[in-house]
């Protein structure tokens, strides 16, 4: 009789795996947008009183529009996404990983987490 169990040790790696694989993602998509912007822009001085002061509200199309534009900070802008998406993916892949091994409570408790990461994120959203 064939189960649908996931063993202990496949989610465990499976999640441990999210976490080190979009961190070296995140990792290597800044460092050469950084590269890349410093390449482009060798003269630029990088004065903590140069930045404005009201820095610009994050938007997809923004990002988006600035990687098919081929700018560099467009390329941070995504490693730095890619970083904070990285614990969702492993709270999804958890979720799923218990659901499928029948562990229901551990099921429900990742599930009210995920709902309380989507309540902060849509309130972020807001202000």
């Amino acid at each position: 009789m064939a189960t649908n169990k996931v063993p202990k040790r496949d989610l465990e790696t499976l999640v441990g795996n999210t976490l080190r694989y979009g961190v070296w993602i995140s990792f290597i998509l800044s460092a050469i947008g950084l590269i890349w912007l410093l390449a482009l822009h060798p003269e630029s001085d990088f004065a903590p009183d140069a930045l404005p002061p009201d820095p610009e509200k994050f938007s997809f199309g923004a990002m988006l529009q600035g990687l098919s534009a081929f700018k560099p900070a467009a390329l941070v802008m995504l490693g730095s996404l890619v970083l904070l998406l990285t614990p969702l993916l492993r709270v999804i892949f958890a979720l799923f990983g218990y659901w499928k091994s029948g562990n229901k409570l551990y099921t429900w408790i990742t599930l009210v987490v995920l709902v309380i990461i989507w309540i902060s994120v849509l309130i972020g959203v807001a202000h």
